[in-house]
């Protein structure tokens, strides 16, 4: 009777089944480009490359056409480290927040445009208000009989208190804005009359039609802290009084050529508190 020969199991030498799993373990590059480095330094651009045996078949970018070399002239873990170098997500360069000016230490000013008042505390901003020019009409009719007798204006703000009020009279004034005035800046105290508040005057002169202001501009030191860059970020400058005030009606003005003030002001009261008062 004829019997089926028995299967006999053979085992593969070691170098074989090594040779077996590297073929099944074969590093398939994605379609990204990729670097073979080789021993001797240089390196192998490729599409997609896999181990077959001892042998490396990789497709050359540079040639175009698939190609094969011993495995044994591939350094490997420098392969495996431009690998992981080429796989690493790209830096990203942060741009660096713009530095902002501290009125003290833990007080920065906001990054919003602006004029600010730091009264030893906090940091209080101010709104911008409108001056009017009014004349003297009686001055203005005596100008018509004579001559000589020059004109008159004064340039008022409505209300007879601004809405922003801070408790100090030796406050510290910080103008934040992209385009800041080359005349510079100033305080002004107002003087009130009746439901108005007197920025300045303005004297005309009847024969030449010049304009002549007068304000009341308190000694201050200015100090540019921070240029305006091309960029836009806001230049600074900070206005320091000499010695504190009374309490009463201010204004921070902008000056602009030949001794004039712009009429567009930042105006703020002054009501320390009661001697009293608890700190």
């Amino acid at each position: 009777m004829n019997r089926k020969p028995a299967t006999r199991r053979r085992f593969l030498p070691g170098a074989a089944l090594l040779a077996q799993l590297w073929l099944f373990t074969a590093l398939l590059a994605t379609a990204q480009e990729q670097r073979l480095i080789l021993t001797d330094g240089s390196d192998q651009r490729v599409g997609s490359y896999e181990i077959q045996g001892d042998r490396v078949r990789y497709y050359s970018l540079e040639r175009e056409e698939w190609e094969e070399l011993p495995v044994a002239l591939v350094d490997w873990e420098a392969t495996e480290q431009a690998r992981a170098e080429a796989e690493k997500p790209p830096e990203v360069e942060l741009e660096e927040a713009p530095k902002r000016v501290q009125a003290a230490p833990g007080v920065p000013l906001p990054d919003n445009e602006g004029v600010y008042l730091y009264d030893g505390r906090t940091l209080l901003r101010l709104e911008q208000s409108q001056a009017t020019v009014e004349n003297d009409s009686k001055r203005r009719l005596l100008g018509a009989i004579i001559p000589v007798i020059k004109g008159r204006a004064w340039m008022e703000l409505k209300g007879a208190t601004a809405k922003a009020a801070a408790p100090t009279l030796q406050p510290v004034i910080y103008v934040q804005l992209s385009e800041l005035s080359a005349a510079g800046y100033g305080i002004v105290r107002l003087q009130q009359k009746g439901d108005t508040r007197i920025l300045g005057e303005i004297e005309i002169s009847p024969i030449t039609g010049q304009l002549t202001e007068k304000q009341e501009l308190l000694p201050a030191v200015a100090e540019a802290v921070k240029t305006a860059s091309e960029e836009g970020e806001p230049g600074v400058v900070r206005l320091s009084l000499l010695e504190p005030l009374e309490a009463g009606e201010y204004a921070v003005v902008e000056l602009v050529e030949k001794g004039q003030t712009n009429l567009f002001v930042w105006d703020f009261s002054l009501t320390p508190p009661p001697a009293d008062a608890a700190p």
